[in-house]
């Protein structure tokens, strides 16, 4: 006695590819595996840089309008105003 289940589809054998590693799949799959890691550490690491040349940038800003403000008279003064204006313009 011959029992089929004609309603029944083929199954799907892409994941299975993907998983076993055999085609176009699995270059994909490598690829994400060691790229990802590798793409995430080098935008961290230039997020990181640019977070340090930002504050180093600050610093330079702040010590120039102190000493300008310390050492330069009412001219001094009007000066650091004016750096202090364009500090927070850019």
């Amino acid at each position: 006695v011959v029992h089929q289940h004609i309603h029944q589809a083929p199954p799907d054998r892409t994941v299975q590819r993907v998983a076993l590693g055999s085609g176009i799949g699995a270059g994909a799959v490598g690829a994400s595996v060691y790229f990802g890691p590798l793409l995430v550490a080098a935008i961290t690491s230039m997020a990181v840089s640019l977070a340090v040349a930002a504050l180093v940038v600050i610093a330079i800003t702040y010590g120039l309008v102190t000493v300008v403000k310390s050492f330069g008279g009412p001219d001094g003064k009007a000066a650091a105003k004016n750096i202090s204006k364009a500090r927070r313009r850019g």
